[in-house]
């Protein structure tokens, strides 16, 4: 990733129009190719050159739903400023992307915040969901997966402040804990109803998200068919995309029976 202080462009009028473009995403958030024309004043083949190049040289990346610009988590770091979305999640976008518009399947990417409330981070629907429960979410069920212990409670307990009695019931009985270490075992949630299959991300540094695949129909067929493009995507993105075995091992191992008696 080069300083943007120095000129990408050898002509100081070709880094003039590539600052301007930067510029104009930087303030205005995620900008198609006609956005950042109407807000530079460019002609086509000049700003689609600059948007490409700051894609090139890391500065800017493409959002799921539409392709539009945006700045990247490294170029918040350069600024100073909170990213859009993490760097690993940046990563797994340009191989989530061709396969969700090839399997015409909606995708969205989410993260728990530190109140422990869901965030979307990018997705393919042009109406988003509206606002998911921590207990009800798939979404929460793929982040907890794969959270440390102590993490995971600390989340829940967070949650449980402003849950309802049949949450507050569920996790005092531990019916959500066996529910979530019977989902860790297979590795993904497979909600029928929706049609959907969730499965965690798990980025470096212990970055945890969720990337949710929705097909049309709740068929063993659909399922198949997301299952197959959650293999694509760990096959491109190994280390993104942990498989069942790896989340065992990882973060649900099985208690030794001499262990379990100390």
């Amino acid at each position: 990733m080069r300083d943007l202080t120095r000129p990408l462009d050898p002509d100081a009028s070709g880094y003039a129009r590539i600052m301007a473009v930067f510029g104009a995403v930087a303030q205005h958030g995620p900008m198609t190719l006609e956005g950042a024309m109407g807000r530079t004043g460019l002609p086509r083949s000049a700003c689609w050159r600059c948007l490409t190049t700051l894609e090139a040289e890391g500065w800017l990346c493409r959002r799921l739903l539409d392709g539009a610009f945006m700045t990247t988590a490294a170029a918040h770091s350069q600024l100073g400023a909170p990213p859009p979305r993490p760097a690993f999640v940046e990563v797994l976008i340009p191989h989530l992307t061709p396969l969700v518009r090839k399997a015409r399947v909606e995708a969205d990417i989410a993260l728990l915040n530190p109140d422990s409330t869901l965030h979307i981070l990018d997705t393919t629907r042009k109406t988003p969901e509206a606002e998911e429960g921590f207990f009800t979410s798939p979404l929460t069920l793929a982040i907890l997966m794969v959270c440390p212990p102590d993490s995971r409670l600390s989340r829940v307990n967070a949650a449980l402040a402003n849950a309802a009695p049949e949450d507050r019931s569920a996790v005092t009985t531990g019916r959500f804990t066996r529910a979530l270490a019977q989902t860790a075992t297979r590795g993904e949630v497979w909600t029928p109803d929706e049609g959907s299959l969730t499965v965690p991300v798990e980025g470096p540094g212990g970055g945890v998200a969720a990337l949710r695949l929705e097909g049309h129909g709740s068929t063993k067929r659909t399922a198949n068919k997301l299952r197959g493009l959650v293999e694509v995507l760990r096959h491109a993105c190994p280390d993104l995309m942990p498989t069942a075995q790896t989340i065992r091992r990882r973060h649900w191992p099985v208690r030794r029976s001499s262990d379990a008696m100390r």
